[in-house]
């Protein structure tokens, strides 16, 4: 007996020595793991911060723009009918002689007449919600928190106040005008570029370098970030020029298509405007639905008001210029032409002559020249300019 209870008590020690071994092992690798854990995570933190580089200091926004005098500057903001699709070779006589306007778009037209400095920033195809984005009206922000830096893109979604994500084909800002920052934004206060991704409804966001700058900057831009292209920030205190709707991005509804309008305006606290009417022939604006080639009595609209321009005029009132109508009685003999047997025909219904146009929507430099002037005498109307 005795000898079977030594075994056991020799039995018992040894499984106390294993467990005590492997406590003293199990203890160690924590401690080895734990030292592990924090040189990796300092190295991750290393790594990290030589990723992003140095922090950026956010940009300055620019002065909005004066001329040498004061004098605010004019931006048209618009779709193809503002940039001046169809523009070509074209030449009118004055009493100076013969004028060459050939390619001359509405607001070159505009600015040769007031003298002021005056902006294309029409693009083509755009709709009415992606002009109100790109004139700074309808905000958008950023939907996550995100690190960004001048060297490679971070994936983003943009979204409007609803949370809705908005997807367009380019952010290009200027339109019909040259810039060196097409698609530069103010987001913090830091000057960003923003691109789009095919197939997707997010964009490749990335800090602006400027040129001959070295090294890796970076910025958190945290979620619900504004998001304000750089030409509508510059062009802020500007005299507006405003066309919109052709292209649809108002559901056919006058409502939206007005807050589109007012979200441009207010957002820039601006009182010197004009919105232009849309010079589509009636029934045939692809944006408008509502109107038909005639009125609901069956007469031709003529020199009288559609639904569309009726809703505008209301709302905007002797800031709203009809160019449709203003086509219609001086076009024609703002570039010197007679009008023919078809003109006449066509004035009745409310059609813009086929001299001043280069397709069923677009003018061609006749129709561009004579809109151009048109906006000229509204803004003297107004007071703008004289």
């Amino acid at each position: 007996m005795k000898r079977n209870s030594d075994r056991v008590m020799l039995c018992v020690l040894a499984a106390m020595v294993v467990l005590a071994l492997s406590a003293l092992t199990f203890n160690r690798n924590v401690i080895r793991d734990a030292v592990d854990s924090e040189k990796q995570s300092a190295q991750s933190q290393a790594d990290w911060e030589q990723m992003l580089g140095e922090e950026a200091v956010p940009d300055e926004e620019e002065e909005p723009y004066f001329d040498d005098d004061g004098q605010r500057e004019i931006s048209c903001w618009g779709d193809s009918m503002i940039e001046g699709d169809g523009a070509d070779i074209a030449f009118i006589e004055t009493p100076d002689g013969v004028k060459d306007i050939s390619y001359y778009t509405a607001p070159y037209t505009l600015q040769e007449m007031t003298g002021i400095r005056t902006y294309n920033f029409g693009v083509g195809g755009a709709a009415s919600d992606e002009i109100s984005i790109r004139a700074g009206g309808l905000v958008l922000y950023t939907d996550r928190d995100v690190y960004i830096n001048n060297k490679k893109a971070t994936r983003v979604a943009l979204v409007d106040g609803s949370g809705n994500r908005i997807n367009m084909s380019d952010y290009y800002g200027y339109g019909g005008e040259d810039n060196d920052m097409p698609d530069a934004f103010y987001i913090n206060g830091y000057l960003c570029t923003i691109k789009p991704i095919w197939n997707s409804d997010e964009v490749k966001l990335k800090l602006y370098k400027e040129p001959g700058t070295k090294g890796r900057q970076y910025a958190f831009i945290p979620r619900d970030s504004e998001v304000t292209p750089k030409a509508a920030a510059d062009h802020s205190q500007d005299i507006m020029i405003l066309e919109m709707g052709s292209n649809g991005g108002w559901q056919s509804d006058y409502d939206i298509l007005i807050m589109q309008y007012l979200s441009i305006i207010q957002k820039h606290n601006c009182s010197k405007y004009i919105i232009v009417g849309d010079t589509d022939d009636p029934g045939t604006s692809l944006g408008d639905i509502n109107q038909d080639v005639v009125n609901d009595d069956g007469s031709y609209i003529g020199t009288g008001e559609t639904m569309w321009e009726t809703a505008l005029h209301d709302a905007f009132g002797d800031h709203f210029i009809n160019m449709r109508v203003y086509m219609l009685e001086n076009g024609l003999e703002d570039c010197g032409f007679t009008m023919t047997e078809q003109d006449w025909e066509d004035y009745e219904r409310g059609i813009i002559s086929s001299q001043l146009r280069s397709d069923w929507t677009h003018f061609n430099s006749y129709g561009y020249y004579a809109k151009g002037k048109g906006l000229y005498l509204k803004g003297v109307e107004l007071g703008y300019w004289e």
